[in-house]
């Protein structure tokens, strides 16, 4: 029997809304101040019809150039671009607003426009991933981790950029300045916890990629933990109308296990000796006070991932994944990047290698838009050197140099020693190591030394003092 041959009835529509999407934009010409609720919802290809999507992008142009959004205005405009004869003249813009039964239901009708968008876009994205899977293009691994970076793709909001002039975006550019200019004072992106490191770089921004890189037992885990806590404890106006809230942070630890970095955050706030937590010498007072500072602790937004052997797609994944859980995700941290290893594909060399790692890094700060701080290893050659000379600099990032390239930031931790200073021991307590933190690259900004005191017995680091006899002499 000869197959059937598809009939008109068997094409199915792609889900859409029509009335909703004029309902929207008739009520744009009874209440221009409805544009401002709508435009972080929706963009022109949330519309199915392609009138409607020229049609609001003419009502966001008109608002963002401080125009009045009515239908004289919005007919000009369609004019001007040459589209108005294209969506049907000025009698189908005049018409939208009959659909509008009630001006305060716009954004309901907006969630409707939105949602069958969504739907559109699942559907086209789930006939890429079977397309891609009958023809076999690629293995099974590498479908899956690519068929949840669209579906993630899809649960963010983000699609494929196109171009965009500067004028599109200078309003909302300067407007973001005026907002920041009122508190001048505060650090602009994610609190590190340590105050001469946020002036010098105004805290971790968006899409950055940091490196924080030192030898081993210098302390750079320490500090990265210090800056977890700082960050998850500083509230910040983030999402749904700038309300306060704390950021999240992602730790992924490929060295420790979840139950050691605990004890090392917990030990921090608290001020106690890790010896004495290892040790199970814990005093009565100690351990209430443990428990003080664990409770408060458990109320921070910090998420840990303690899966040894993750390679940086894993990485990026579980990551897409938390943002998705918690949207206030703003920092995400690597300890450490030596430990990674890339899974699929052919690497020819380490250092191959680590340059692809580098890479997939940068691209997760770009992807969900937060800061990544990335921990990695010096090489050895540094403890050659003397004097001066042993202070860390950009050729010592140890197996390639794609991590110098890719990183907006690059710090540097240097521990002075000097075992003989009685007075500062006496003053600080052993042991009490004097540490430079060195920034030696920053993509936006100046680079400079912080010096710091490292409390080896509870991992904090706190900032030394302008005027301190504590000052070392480098070696």
């Amino acid at each position: 029997m000869p197959a059937r041959q598809p009939t008109p009835s068997d094409v199915r529509v792609p889900p859409h809304n029509l009335e909703a999407e004029k309902a929207v934009l008739g009520t744009f010409l009874l209440n221009d101040s409805a544009v401002v609720d709508v435009q972080s919802l929706l963009e022109p290809a949330d519309f199915y019809d392609p009138r409607h999507q020229e049609i609001f992008r003419a009502v966001l142009e008109l608002a963002e150039s401080s125009k009045p959004v009515d239908a004289v205005t919005l007919i000009n405009e369609l004019e001007r671009k040459e589209l108005l004869e294209k969506i049907g003249g000025p009698a189908y813009v005049t018409g939208l607003e009959q659909y509008v039964i009630s001006p305060g239901n716009v954004l309901h009708h907006a969630r409707i426009v939105h949602e069958k968008s969504l739907l559109r876009r699942l559907i086209r994205t789930a006939t890429e991933i079977s397309d891609e899977a009958y023809t076999e293009s690629d293995n099974a691994q590498s479908l899956l981790e690519s068929s949840e970076q669209k579906i993630f793709n899809i649960l963010s909001g983000r699609s494929i950029s196109e171009f965009r002039s500067i004028d599109e975006d200078a309003h909302e550019i300067f407007l973001d300045l005026a907002r920041r200019a009122e508190n001048r004072h505060e650090v602009t992106g994610i609190t590190t916890g340590q105050a001469d490191l946020d002036t010098l770089t105004g805290g971790f921004h968006r899409s950055d990629l940091l490196i924080l890189a030192a030898r081993p037992s210098v302390g750079k885990t320490s500090l990265a933990l210090n800056m977890a806590v700082a960050a998850a404890t500083q509230k910040r106006p983030m999402g749904d109308g700038g309300k306060l809230h704390n950021p999240a942070v992602a730790v992924f630890s490929l060295e420790m296990n979840r139950e050691q970095i605990i004890h090392r955050m917990v030990c921090t706030k608290a001020k106690i000796p890790m010896d004495l937590v290892r040790k199970n010498r814990l005093g009565e007072h100690q351990l209430e006070q443990f428990q003080r500072e664990l409770e408060e602790m458990r109320a921070l937004p910090i998420y840990i991932n303690d899966t040894a052997g993750l390679d940086p797609t894993e990485v990026r994944l579980q990551a897409q994944r938390l943002k998705v859980r918690d949207p206030n995700l703003s920092l995400v941290i690597v300890d450490y990047l030596q430990l990674m290893s890339v899974k699929h594909g052919r690497i020819e060399s380490r250092q191959q290698e680590v340059s692809q790692i580098s890479r997939m890094m940068k691209a997760l700060a770009r992807d969900l838009d937060i800061p990544v701080l990335a921990i990695s290893q010096l090489s050895r050659g540094i403890e050659s050197r003397r004097g001066p000379e042993q202070r860390p600099r950009l050729s010592d990032l140890r197996e390639s140099g794609a991590l110098e390239q890719d990183a907006d930031v690059v710090m540097f931790l240097h521990r002075i020693y000097r075992q003989d200073d009685a007075a500062r021991e006496a003053e600080h307590g052993p042991p009490a190591s004097l540490v430079d933190l060195i920034v030696a690259k920053q993509r936006n900004g100046p680079i400079g030394t912080c010096h710091l005191f490292f409390r080896e017995d509870f991992t904090e680091f706190t900032k030394l003092e302008p005027g301190s006899n504590d000052r070392a002499p480098r070696r």
